[in-house]
């Protein structure tokens, strides 16, 4: 999008009708022969991605109604704005619980020395994702990726962590990496900070 900051772009909002009469909402724009699907989480509309005509086999096929347009103009590079709510917050409460759960089994295990005084980041997130990411970073420059699935049942938010990753001496990779990228962004913009002890 480099080469567009400044630039005014022309949108339209689509409803597409499918065989079955299926409606999808879907945002064109005068940029080029592309799509972007509109979706409702939560209360939340947000967006997943393009859909290029070319490439796409899940572009829409049938007519579409245009029902809105809409101008927009590109702005320069910014931190997203994650926002806050009583359900975010209840979410982020969910996962510094599993994450003290984590901290209480490094304290038992049998490398608790190396895990006493580490840090974890919760990364942070929108309210409709299904995943926290977070950051444990030990003393020696351990660093531990561990991202969590995070679902809610009857109005509580339960976590269930996935596979992750460790990388050694994080400070001494290239910070361009995308690895470390990830890990700086995440960490220095995280939603909490909790200690391991």
């Amino acid at each position: 999008m480099e080469p567009f900051i400044g630039d005014t772009i022309n949108a339209e909002v689509r409803i597409y009708s499918d065989a079955a009469e299926k409606k999808t909402v879907y945002v064109s724009t005068d940029m080029g022969d592309w799509l972007v699907k509109l979706i409702e989480s939560f209360g939340i509309v947000h967006s997943e991605g393009f859909l290029d005509k070319e490439n796409a086999p899940m572009y829409p096929v049938g007519n579409y109604e245009t029902v809105s347009s809409f101008t927009l103009e590109i702005e320069e590079p910014h931190q997203p704005d994650f926002g806050m709510s009583p359900r975010k917050e209840k979410m982020i409460q969910a996962t510094e619980e599993a994450v003290r759960g984590i901290c209480k089994d490094f304290a038992s295990g049998t490398e608790s020395n190396l895990w006493r005084g580490s840090k974890a980041y919760i990364a942070d997130f929108y309210e409709y994702e299904e995943g926290v990411e977070v950051w444990f970073v030990r003393q020696d420059g351990y660093v531990w990726y561990f991202p969590f699935q995070i679902t809610e049942k009857n109005g509580v938010f339960e976590t269930q962590g996935i596979k992750g990753f460790g990388i050694d001496h994080m400070e001494d990779l290239d910070p361009m990496m995308p690895g470390r990228f990830m890990f700086d962004k995440q960490t220095s913009s995280a939603v909490r900070q909790l200690e391991c002890n």
